[in-house]
Order: structure tokens, then sequence, then C-alpha cells
């Protein structure tokens, strides 16, 4: 493929100022939703829902289904793969990064400088490995100590690289053996512990892998039958299917019914909800709240985390329902603030920047 097809995928990626693209607006309203599950998860004191934590599960699927829309049959050779990559790390790399430094910040409060020389050491090893992107594989440590969640940003992009690099490559039989494997892992892996709770600590953090890996390509699959007609189109409004997202992530997650529900959640009622958002668009003001709460999702999943520590350390004595107003309140106005005044124009100079250097490329 020549440099000026490899621009064209670049741009493609630059999906808001592409208008022949659908936006998903109830997909969107589920991810905001499932976000703010999350925000609800990390919250100290008892689990308001039990199940908040699969919502990651629900995020792979989404991005997953996402990237298959925009870039299926699109990344045709390695040149075009690459620049996909470029696209995505330009995408996820801004918002974890800020969600890093504001837990290098909050860290740094933590601890105090009671013992300054492995203070300072200990951030310091941790800023590095954050900048980079890299977990820190200790026996049994968080491996994004700064910023905990940021353990799925990295799978992310791990699986978004291998899509770019594969999809060209994955047809139906390839998709469905990985979903297979991968899902027959996972079921085996829910009942021997229980949970699905493989997230940011070693060595739950290698086995995490196949939550992404059977999650994003279930996504992929769904698109792959949307596009050839092959899901119903049942008819439910979307406000519906809001609040049976978070009826999912409320069911019980403890033995013996957790496993059994987990399991439905994941393998029966995340795909099944997706169907059902494909089919059911919202109008008026459901529609643009729903569009807000997509715009926020992944801004506030990245930075909610140092904030709520921040707040759990700030005010010990707040707690209960204000703690849990306050604290939600915090983590949404953060992630506003940093997506507008750091996302935003930082993502748009880099695509600016990575314009300019294909533009020079091409002649």
């Amino acid at each position: 493929m020549d440099k000026a097809a490899a621009r064209d995928i670049a741009e493609g990626a630059q999906h808001a100022t592409d208008r022949r693209l659908r936006t998903f607006v109830t997909l969107d309203g589920l991810r905001g939703v499932a976000a703010l599950t999350v925000v609800i998860w990390h919250l100290p004191g008892p689990r308001l829902l039990p199940s908040a934590y699969l919502a990651v599960d629900l995020f792979f699927m989404l991005s997953g289904f996402v990237l298959a829309y925009r870039y299926d049959g699109k990344l045709v050779d390695d040149e075009a793969a690459r620049s996909f990559v470029v696209m995505r790390l330009i995408r996820l790399y801004p918002l974890y990064l800020i969600g890093s430094l504001l837990g290098l910040l909050c860290q740094s409060w933590v601890l105090g400088f009671a013992s300054p020389a492995r203070t300072y050491g200990y951030l310091a090893v941790q800023g590095l490995f954050a900048v980079g992107a890299l977990p820190l594989l200790s026996a049994h440590g968080v491996v994004f100590p700064l910023n905990v969640p940021a353990w799925s940003l990295f799978y992310e992009f791990v699986v978004n690289a291998a899509f770019g690099f594969t999809n060209r490559r994955m047809d139906r039989r390839a998709l469905i053996a990985i979903i297979g494997i991968s899902g027959t892992m996972l079921a085996v892996l829910l009942a021997a512990v229980g949970h699905m709770q493989f997230t940011g600590q070693m060595p739950k953090f290698l086995l995490a892998s196949i939550r992404t890996v059977f999650g994003f390509y279930v996504g992929v699959l769904l698109f792959r039958m949307w596009r050839q007609g092959r899901l119903p189109a049942w008819r439910i409004h979307p406000a519906f299917l809001l609040v049976a997202l978070v009826l999912l992530l409320a069911a019980p997650a403890a033995k013996p019914v957790g496993p059994v529900l987990t399991f439905l959640v994941v393998f029966v009622s995340f795909p099944l909800l997706l169907t059902v958002g494909l089919a059911n668009e919202p109008s008026g003001l459901l529609a643009r709240f729903m569009s807000w709460l997509g715009l926020l999702s992944f801004p506030l999943y990245a930075v909610h985390y140092p904030v709520l520590t921040f707040l759990e350390r700030a005010w010990p004595d707040l707690a209960g329902f204000p703690r849990a107003m306050v604290s939600i309140a915090a983590s949404i106005a953060v992630a506003w603030l940093c997506l507008r005044l750091w996302d935003v124009p930082v993502r748009g100079w880099l695509g600016r920047l990575r314009k300019r250097r294909l533009a020079r490329a091409t002649g």
C-alpha cells in the first residue's frame, strides 16, 4: 500500500470528522453508565454493585465492535496496520498519561516525606514505568500502582495492535476459534476460582489477558454479524438498556450463585445488550445525555482512581452517601476538565503532527 493510502487510514481514525461513520448513541450511553459503575465499585465501604468490575468486559466488547466497524477490511497490509496502531496510541496515551500523573501527585501526598530517599526512589521507579506504559511485574504487586485501572488500558492497546496486524487474515473460522479458546479458558478459570477479578495485580494481571481477548473479539464477531444482517432487531427503549446494565452489575458476586451469574452476565447478557442496543437509538434529550455519557466514559475511567484515593485520604471522616456523592461528582468534574483541557488539545496536536509527517512522506 502506498503512503497516500496510509494517510487515508490515519485520517479515518479521526472518526468525528468522517460523516459517513455512524455514531452508536445507545452504545455510548452503555459505555458511560459502565464507567460510572466502575467508579462506584472503587468507592470504599460495602459494594453497592458487587459485579461492577465486569464492566471492563463490556468495555472490551464495545471496543471490538466499534474498531471493527471503522477498520474491518481496511487494514490491508503492515503499513496500514502501523498507521492504525499509531492512531490508537494517540487515542489512548494522553488520558492514560494524565491519569498516571494524577496518581503520582496523589501518591506523593499520601506517602508523605517521612523517609524521603525511599519515597522519592519508589515514586521515581513508578513514574518511569508509567511514562513508558510498562507494567511493574513484581511477584504480587500492583502492576500500575499510580493508577490501578490502567491495566485494562494497557491490554486495550495490546489487543488493538494485534487486531491491526492480524485483521486482514481474520476470517470467520479464525475468529470463532479465538473466541472459543479464550472463552473456554475464561469459563474454566471462573469455575475454578469463582470469579473473574483478573485485574491489575500479579499474577492475576497475566490472566486478565484472557478477559481482554475474549471480550474484544466477541465485539468483532458481533460487528460482522450485524453487518451481514444476522442480528435480531428487537425493539426496546434505550433507557431500559441502561437500567438493565445497572441491574446486571448489581448481581451477587459471591458463591454459590456468583459464578453462575457472572457467566450469564459476561457470556450471555453483555452480547445481548449490545445486540439490542444496535437496534434501538434514542432521540431528543436522552440522545444528548447518552452522547455526553459516551464522551465522558474514557476520561472518567482513566482518572477516577487517583481522585478517589485523594478524597479518601483528605477527608477520612466523610462516609456513607455524602462520601459517595462527593466522590462521584469530583471524579466527573476532574474527568471533564482533563477531557477539555488536556485530551482534546493533545490529541489534536498529535493528529496534526502525524498528518504533516505523512504529507512530507508523500511529497
